[in-house]
């Protein structure tokens, strides 16, 4: 019965952000960044953190049998579900297009004309894998921050508990707002309809959890809410990890129609969208233990 409540948000949500992206705007073929050399350091930097979070799984375990305090439990969860995620971005960021079949210049721009109103299939594909992979990173770093505080209620230290529970409220709205910053600047998406991404994500969450939820107690799980909530943010990871791999399968470098690219990219804004919301249902989990 409380699967229901959770997934009806999302799919509101979802709603609200596809119907909100009605027309595209004017996008150049360039990002601001290097994407290939970008994503080679964070392909280290990910390896490195995914290792942090399986030895202090393992650490944890080792706490759990020594004191015996079933919170521990939460925290491995958490923690090993990191790991997976992570792992699977490193994968995704090693994995990045970076060998363009034509120059980065469409030969439009190089000859002083207006840009495309629609990237080269390369480049929609860069940008895409590009968003994708900084989404299972925004994931992966969620499911091992937020084990913070179940950590550090178990030890006993509920004032720094208090405390992190703040500073984890703000990586979670930072973590949405720099996806909503690589849409914005990667995609068709206009500014205004990504903006929104950090925005639903919070509100309707803490709307779910602090109306709804005392008003119908049967939409929230009446125990191991946090894990419950972890798995649900962990899926998402998984459903990130298929749709890298299936883009690459179908990528093709025939230029596809406006509305083509349009969609594909509405519907990554889509997945982004219900990312942020279930990481903010988990910090709710989290805080409301």
């Amino acid at each position: 019965m409380w699967l229901i409540g959770p997934l009806l948000l999302l799919v509101v949500v979802s709603l609200i952000i596809f119907v909100a992206d009605r027309r595209p705007r004017l996008c150049a073929e360039t990002s601001p960044w290097d994407i290939a050399r970008v994503a080679g350091a964070f392909t280290g930097i990910t390896g490195t953190l995914s290792g942090f979070a399986v030895a202090s799984a393992i650490f944890m375990a080792n706490m759990r049998i020594n004191t015996g305090v079933p919170e521990f439990e939460i925290v491995m969860g958490m923690l090993l579900m990191g790991f997976l995620v992570l792992m699977g971005t490193a994968m995704m960021f090693g994995t990045m297009p970076n060998n363009p079949p034509t120059p980065t210049l469409s030969t439009a721009a190089a000859a002083g004309e207006p840009p495309s109103p629609v990237l080269t299939p390369f480049h929609a594909l860069q940008h895409r894998m590009y968003i994708l992979a900084n989404t299972q990173y925004y994931i992966g770093i969620s499911l091992a921050w937020l084990a913070l505080r179940p950590l550090l209620m178990a030890l006993g230290m509920e004032t720094v508990a208090g405390i992190f529970s703040w500073l984890l409220l703000f990586v979670t709205v930072a973590g949405a707002n720099r996806l909503a910053m690589y849409v914005t600047r990667l995609t068709h998406v206009r500014r205004p309809v990504a903006l929104l991404i950090p925005v639903l994500g919070l509100c309707a969450p803490l709307l779910y959890r602090i109306l709804a939820v005392p008003l119908w107690p049967a939409l929230w799980p009446s125990s191991n809410a946090i894990l419950v909530f972890a798995l649900i943010v962990c899926a998402f990871g998984l459903i990130g990890f298929a749709v890298n791999t299936a883009n690459f399968f179908s990528y093709t470098e025939q230029p596809l129609a406006t509305t083509g690219q349009v969609l594909r990219e509405k519907l990554l804004l889509v997945h982004v969208q219900a990312t942020a919301c279930a990481v903010a249902l988990l910090w709710c989990a989290v805080v409301f233990a």
